[in-house]
């Protein structure tokens, strides 16, 4: 049983300033993860930025609790930066040592405003532990039935640059990039080709989900990359207009996030009730 757990790692990044309201994650994490080993990276400029002595005496106390490794990632090197610091394009792969590396992994990587609920289930870790090449679990952004062109318009694009390239985006989907799980080569490989994607697309963006949208759309062209849809028990949100949360899910009167098939809590609640303290 404990070879299975060994191919999962839970995976978030936040930025110094951020810790705070990522408590109530942290707190679920060691509530609740089953993982083999749970990851905070604290991502900062390095070289123009210090840390503030109230967020070291946060990350000191992070580590001392135990039950997640805390990594730090010097954002001044990441290739293309987020202007939010966020590494979801798969820079936090670089803080994994050799030896956290050598059995590929499946990683679950997430933002941080959300809530672990239970522990991954026996379906989930076989999922995630026979992972192919190539494959990432994902999960809707707005529908499911949206499209990058219709998203590409949310984000800063111009209706000339959609209709330029309707016929090479209007066909792929829009997944939702804040929980995703994929092996960590996979990963090494969506690195790389987001770095090569990345100039040809971000002039047309004003919006920092750009990141997402680059990200969605180097998983859909190359051949490489297999995307798999997550089922409603595994992540569910509130990161679109209305707030609510994804079809197939609700949120009980005690703000718990269930699916609405078999009444379990889902996996992860990402900003469907109050998460900051």
């Amino acid at each position: 049983m404990e070879k299975k757990k060994n191919s999962i790692f839970l995976m978030t990044a936040v930025t110094p300033n951020y810790i705070r309201r990522s408590k109530a994650y942290l707190h679920s994490i060691r509530t609740n993860s089953n993982c083999a080993k749970n990851f905070l990276i604290v991502c900062w400029d390095r070289g123009k930025n210090k840390i503030k002595l109230k967020h070291l005496i946060r990350i000191m106390c992070i580590k001392a609790r135990g039950g997640i490794t805390v990594k730090f990632l010097n954002h001044d090197k990441v290739m293309h930066k987020s202007k939010i610091f966020c590494v979801q394009h798969g820079e936090f792969i670089g803080v994994l040592s050799p030896s956290e590396l050598a059995a590929d992994p499946a990683i679950i990587f997430t933002d941080s405003d959300m809530r672990l609920q239970r522990s991954l289930n026996e379906t989930e870790e076989t999922l995630f532990r026979n992972l192919n090449p190539g494959e990432i679990c994902l999960g809707m952004n707005v529908t499911k039935e949206e499209t990058l062109g219709w998203a590409a318009l949310k984000i800063g694009a111009n209706e000339e640059l959609i209709a330029t390239f309707s016929e090479e985006i209007q066909n792929k989907i829009s997944f939702n990039t804040g929980v995703y799980v994929s092996k960590a080569r996979t990963i090494r490989r969506l690195l790389k080709t987001y770095n090569q994607d990345y100039s040809s697309w971000i002039k047309n963006f004003t919006h920092y989900a750009a990141q997402q949208w680059i990200i969605n759309y180097s998983i859909q062209t190359d051949s490489f990359f297999k995307p798999l849809a997550m089922p409603d028990s595994f992540h569910s949100h509130c990161c679109r207009p209305m707030r609510n949360p994804n079809p197939g899910t609700y949120i009980d009167e005690k703000k718990v996030l269930r699916e609405i098939k078999t009444n379990e809590p889902v996996l992860f609640n990402h900003k469907c009730c109050e998460l900051h303290e």
